[in-house]
């Protein structure tokens, strides 16, 4: 019986001392609106008033973030030009058909950076403005979104070809109805369970609804066509 014991107790002993502590978080810690982050990169996008940054965090401060909540985060500041953001050689052609949706809500506020921030009936959504800097809505203002979102396939380059794949805009959409049409390339870098989308710009991350039976994840490119209408 003395021998079980001894036995049992040296497993519990050897189970503790294999099991380490998570590391604890270094570096200065930022506090910040949650625009996107990356579970791959362990980087954390905030918004913090006209500026945004990204921070390399540890894994276990990832779990758990919420899209536009207000987060502190300990980690290190990383470039603005980040890996996942640049487009590799090839060549970016629509994968399948274009998905579109529309939604109503109320303009939240109006970035100097060139996006609206709207309180939508599917949630919290931010898209980009015609013009930077302008205020083509007021804060409380009711107004309808459309979406039109193109996946988007990256074609392997030619043998020897390292010519970057187009970094350009795609062309905004037009209409003849009043309102402000954007469009958007970019990189997926979250996909909230709840149906949000996030894509990285150069004005700082948009976030999106995903229209039904359209499927993304993060690092996958699309283009993004919206428009914001008045509805007075």
């Amino acid at each position: 019986m003395k021998t079980t014991v001894i036995a049992i107790v040296a497993l519990m002993l050897a189970a503790c001392a294999g099991t380490a502590p998570p590391a604890p978080a270094t570096g200065q810690t930022f506090t910040g609106e949650v625009w996107g982050w990356n579970q791959q990169a362990n980087i954390v996008t905030l918004r913090q008033g006209g500026n945004t940054i990204r921070v390399k965090v540890t894994p276990d401060q990832i779990a758990g973030l919420r899209l536009h909540q207000v987060v502190t985060v300990r980690g290190e500041l990383t470039p603005a030009e980040i890996e996942q953001f640049i487009i590799p050689p090839g060549r970016l052609v629509a994968r399948g058909a274009a998905a579109s949706a529309e939604t109503t809500g109320s303009v939240a506020r109006v970035n100097a950076a060139g996006t609206v921030a709207i309180d939508s009936a599917r949630g919290p959504v931010t898209v980009w403005i015609a013009t930077p800097g302008a205020q083509p809505f007021q804060a409380g203002e009711q107004v309808r979104v459309r979406l039109q979102l193109q996946p988007l396939e990256q074609l392997p380059p030619a043998p020897g070809d390292v010519t970057r794949a187009a970094m350009t805009e795609p062309a905004a959409p037009a209409g003849s109805e009043p309102g402000e049409y954007a469009a958007v390339r970019g990189q997926v870098t979250a996909v909230d369970p709840s149906g949000r989308l996030t894509v990285e710009s150069f004005r700082g991350p948009i976030t999106v609804w995903l229209p039904a039976g359209t499927t993304l994840r993060v690092g996958d490119w699309v283009d993004v066509q919206t428009s914001v209408h008045p509805t007075r």
